[in-house]
C-alpha cells in the first residue's frame, strides 16, 4: 500500500510537470512568439522547373524536319545591376551595431573566407532580420535560426561586370550596349518582381561560355548565371511553315492559370503542329525541390530535397513526303497560291505548300502580336496558310459538283446534248460563257473536258440552288474538313436563306453563278481536295490527316491516325463515269492541253504519251472582280495583276483505283490550264516516278 507521503510527491510531480510545460509554451508562444513565426515564415520549399526537350518532327520516312539545339543565355541579379558592391560599412554599424575593431576583424574574415558565420542572440537576431528586411536588394546575408551567414561574394571590391567584360572580351562600347538594355528590363521589373534575374546576353555561344566556364565554377562572378534551354531548329526552313508552325515562349499569366502544366518562359506551339499537338511535342519539366529562404529569395542548401527527373517529349511523325514537299515549294516560288497532295485512299496529305512563306527562325520567341501585326497586314499576307484558309471562288471546279446534282436528280444523262451559244439568256439577264462564239452543240463530256460555261448555267438553273446546297453540306464544303490545324477556316455554298439573311431578293443570277463555282462560293484547297477524293475513291468522304504516328523518345507507339471516313455520297453508281469524264483534260481540245505546246514543258508532255495509265484533272479559271463586259479577263498581259483571274487546278492518276490527287492554286494567275495544271502535273510525275 502506497503511503501518504509519496502519494502526495507523485501529485507534487504532475503538477511541477504540466507548470513546467505550460510555462513553456507561455514562452514560445508570448514572449518569442512573433520571433518564432517569422521563423517559420521565412522558410520554404521551392520547386525549380526546368523545360525538357521537344519531341521531334519527321516526315512520312523518318527523316527529321525539326530538332532542339541547346541555347545558353547569361542572366545577372540585380543587385549585381543595381549596385554591386554592398557597404559592409553601413551593415557593421546599422545592422550589427559592431564597434571599430569587431569591424575590422569582419572585414578581414571576408577577406579571406568564403562564407563568414556568426551565432546572434535572440535580440540582435530580430534586430538584423528587421534591417534586412528594409533592403531592396540581395545583400548575400541570410539568418537561419538566428545562425548569421555572409557570403563574402557580395563584398568583394572588384567589379563583377567589368571582369565580366574581360572575359566575353566585348569592347566597353559593345558591352555597355547590353548593359543599357538591361538595366531598363530591371526598371521594369521592379515593379512586380526584385528577385528575378535579369536577361543580359542572349544565346551566349559555346565559345563565351567556354571562356566563363571555369569563372563561375570557382565562383568568381557573383550574380552571373547561365540558363539552359532548347530552341528548335528546322532543317528544312520555308518548306514546312505553315505545316509546321513555331515555338514562342510568351505565356501570360491567363494561360498559365487555365494550364498550370505551363510554366512562365516556356516553349509553346503557337500554330501549325506545333500548336495542334504542343500536348504531345512537350516533354515532363524535370523538378528540383529547394529549402528557401522566402524572405532573401535564397536557397538555404545547394543540394535539393529531392527531384523529379522528367522525359524528352514525344515524336511527331508527318504524312508529309519530304521530297514532294521540297518540290511543292520550289514550284511555287515567286508565285502566290498553294499546292496540295493528297493520298486517294486514306485522305492522308503528302506535301501542303503556301506562298509566300516565312523564316520560322525569324517567329521563335518573338511575341504572338508582334507576329501578327508583321506578317497579317502585309500587303499578300505571308502568315496565311492558303491551304486551309484561304477561301477562294472555286470557278470550274466546282462544275463537278453542279455535275453530281445534275446525274443524281436526272436532270442530265451522258447522252444529253445542250447547245452552247456563247451565252445563256434568261429573263432578266444575259450570262456569257468564255468562248464568245460558242461551243455548238455539247454532251456532258465534251462540257467537262472544254469547261464549257453554258451547259452549265442551264443545268445548275434546271436543278436549283437548294439541290447543290444539300449536296455540298454532304460533301462538307460548309464546314471545317477536321484537318489537324487548328486554324482551318470553312467555306461556303450558299442557299436561299443566306441570300435573305444578306438583305438580298432572290435572283436567277444567284443558281446561275453558283452553278460555276462563283457568285457567293467559297471554298478552300483543302475543300476542294476532299471533294474531288470522294469522286475518285468511290463515295469515301475521308477526313484529311497530317500526322501519321506519335511516338515516345524511346520509339514505342503511342498514337497512330488510321484513315478516319466522315460520311458517305449515298448514290454512287455515277461517280466511276463522272470520273471518266475527267481524263480528256490533257487530249486535243482538253483545258490542260495548251501548256502542253511549250518548250519548257517537253518533258511532262514526253511524259504523258509515254505512260498508260492515264492521267485526269479539272482545270478552274476563277474571277475576282467583275468586270466590265468588253474587257477579256483571259487575256492576261491586258489585265492588271490584281483584276486577272485566279488558276486552279485538280489532277489525278491513274484511272483505274486513282492513288493520289493534287490541288493547284495560282492567285491571279489567270487561265487555269496554263498556270496551275502544269504544277500538279509536275508533282503527279515526280510521285509516280518515285512510285516506281
Amino acid at each position: 500500500m502506497i503511503s501518504k507521503w509519496k502519494y502526495k510527491k507523485f501529485i507534487f510531480l504532475i503538477i511541477l510537470t504540466i507548470y513546467i510545460f505550460f510555462l513553456r509554451v507561455f514562452y514560445i508562444q508570448i514572449i518569442y512568439g512573433d520571433f518564432f513565426l517569422s521563423e517559420m515564415e521565412v522558410l520554404s520549399v521551392k520547386s525549380f522547373y526546368f523545360e525538357n526537350e521537344r519531341g521531334l518532327i519527321l516526315d512520312s520516312y523518318g527523316r527529321v524536319l525539326v530538332d532542339n539545339k541547346l541555347v545558353l543565355d547569361l542572366y545577372i541579379e540585380p543587385y549585381v545591376l543595381e549596385n554591386e558592391c554592398n557597404d559592409l560599412k553601413i551593415f557593421a554599424k546599422e545592422g550589427l551595431g559592431l564597434n571599430r575593431k569587431e569591424f575590422l576583424r569582419l572585414k578581414k574574415n571576408i577577406e579571406t573566407k568564403k562564407v563568414v558565420s556568426y551565432k546572434l542572440s535572440i535580440d540582435k537576431c530580430l534586430k538584423v532580420q528587421e534591417w534586412l528586411l528594409n533592403q531592396k536588394k540581395k545583400t548575400g546575408i541570410r539568418i537561419h535560426h538566428c545562425n548569421l551567414e555572409i557570403d563574402s561574394r557580395y563584398f568583394l571590391k572588384d567589379s563583377t561586370l567589368k571582369k565580366l567584360r574581360d572575359y566575353l572580351g566585348y569592347s566597353q562600347i559593345e558591352f555597355n550596349r547590353f548593359y543599357d538594355i538591361a538595366v531598363a528590363e530591371l526598371y521594369v521589373q521592379k515593379e512586380f518582381n526584385y528577385e528575378i534575374p535579369i536577361l543580359f546576353i542572349k544565346d551566349l555561344g559555346m565559345k563565351k561560355y567556354e571562356k566563363l566556364e571555369q569563372a563561375l565554377y570557382l565562383e568568381q562572378l557573383p550574380g552571373c548565371l547561365i540558363d539552359r534551354r532548347y530552341e528548335r531548329q528546322y532543317y528544312y526552313d520555308g518548306n514546312f511553315a505553315h505545316i509546321i508552325g513555331c515555338v514562342n515562349d510568351y505565356i501570360g499569366e491567363e494561360i498559365e492559370q487555365e494550364n498550370p502544366e505551363y510554366i512562365i518562359g516556356q516553349g509553346i506551339g503557337i500554330f501549325g503542329i506545333e500548336e495542334q499537338y504542343d500536348e504531345e511535342l512537350r516533354g515532363q519539366h524535370d523538378i528540383d525541390f529547394h529549402l528557401m529562404d522566402a524572405e532573401l529569395g535564397m536557397v538555404l542548401k545547394d543540394d535539393s530535397l529531392f527531384d523529379f527527373i522528367g522525359e524528352p517529349g514525344n515524336n511527331v511523325f508527318l504524312t508529309i513526303d519530304l521530297d514532294l514537299q521540297k518540290k511543292a515549294e520550289y514550284l511555287l516560288k515567286e508565285k502566290t497560291g498553294c499546292i496540295i497532295a493528297m493520298e486517294v485512299e486514306s485522305g492522308f496529305i503528302l506535301a501542303m505548300a503556301s506562298t509566300p512563306d516565312f523564316k520560322l527562325d525569324e517567329l521563335e520567341f518573338v511575341s504572338n502580336d508582334l507576329i501578327k501585326n508583321i506578317y497579317l497586314n502585309a500587303p499578300i499576307s505571308p502568315w496565311i496558310n492558303r491551304a486551309v484558309q484561304g477561301c477562294y471562288a472555286p470557278g470550274s471546279v466546282f462544275k463537278i459538283v453542279t455535275t453530281m446534282v445534275g446525274l443524281e436528280k436526272r436532270k442530265v444523262s451522258v447522252r444529253d446534248l445542250k447547245r452552247c451559244k456563247g451565252r445563256f439568256k434568261v429573263k432578266g439577264g444575259n450570262w456569257r460563257c468564255y468562248q464568245r462564239k460558242g461551243h455548238g452543240f455539247f454532251s456532258l463530256s465534251d462540257a467537262l473536258r472544254s469547261s464549257c460555261d453554258s451547259f452549265f448555267y442551264e443545268l445548275g438553273y434546271d436543278i436549283g440552288l437548294q439541290a447543290i446546297f444539300n449536296l455540298a453540306d454532304v460533301l462538307f464544303l460548309n464546314n471545317y474538313t477536321g484537318i489537324d490545324l487548328a486554324e482551318e477556316e470553312a467555306g461556303q455554298v450558299p442557299d436561299l436563306e443566306h441570300f435573305y439573311n444578306m438583305g438580298n431578293r432572290y435572283s436567277r443570277g444567284f443558281i446561275i453563278n453558283s452553278s460555276i463555282g462563283q457568285g457567293d462560293v467559297q471554298l478552300t484547297p483543302i475543300q476542294i481536295a476532299v471533294l474531288y477524293n470522294a469522286m475518285l475513291n468511290g463515295g469515301a468522304i475521308y477526313r484529311p490527316t497530317l500526322v501519321k504516328e506519335v511516338r515516345d523518345f524511346k520509339g514505342f507507339l503511342i498514337e497512330k491516325n488510321h484513315p478516319f471516313i466522315l460520311t458517305f455520297i449515298r448514290d454512287q453508281e455515277y461517280l466511276g463515269n463522272l470520273k471518266k469524264k475527267l481524263m480528256n483534260v490533257f487530249t486535243k481540245g482538253g483545258t490542260a492541253s495548251n501548256f502542253l505546246k511549250k518548250r519548257k514543258y517537253k518533258r511532262i508532255r514526253n511524259w504523258l504519251s509515254f505512260i498508260s495509265i492515264g492521267v485526269g484533272g479539272k482545270t478552274g479559271t476563277a474571277q475576282v472582280i467583275n468586270l466590265a463586259k468588253d474587257v477579256d479577263h483571259l487575256n492576261v498581259r491586258a489585265t492588271k495583276y490584281m483584276f486577272r483571274d485566279n488558276a486552279l487546278f485538280i489532277g489525278f492518276l491513274p484511272e483505274e483505283s486513282p492513288k493520289i490527287l493534287v490541288v493547284s492554286i495560282v492567285e491571279h494567275g489567270g487561265f487555269g490550264g496554263i498556270e496551275a495544271a502544269p504544277l500538279s502535273t509536275e508533282i503527279l510525275r515526280d510521285w509516280y516516278v518515285k512510285s516506281l
